[in-house]
């Protein structure tokens, strides 16, 4: 079983302007236990969001986080906290 998966999950926006913006559309992934990933992409492509999503900083307005089987949403934060660790971004300057 994977550690960490994520089903179909959807982040939507609305400026405010009332532009709506779609920042993930159905993202799906299985993350292994005990393994490393990381995500690389342009500003803005939705990585912060994503990891503030898997981290419940935030909630995702569609699809679904399971941590061990579980959804990320029954459980207290801080449990989740304690088995999934953020690391923000570094910018080098080389």
């Amino acid at each position: 079983m994977s550690l960490l998966e994520l089903e179909k999950v959807q982040k939507i926006r609305i400026r405010e302007d009332g532009v709506r913006l779609n920042v993930l559309q159905g993202i799906s992934m299985a993350l292994p236990a005990g393994s490393v990933t990381v995500m690389v992409g342009p500003s803005g492509c939705g990585k912060t969001t994503l990891l503030r999503l898997i981290n419940r900083l935030e909630e995702p307005n569609g699809g679904r986080i399971l941590l061990d089987g579980r959804e990320i949403a029954l459980l207290p934060p801080l449990q989740l906290r304690k088995k999934v660790a953020l690391v923000p971004q570094k910018n080098l300057h080389v």
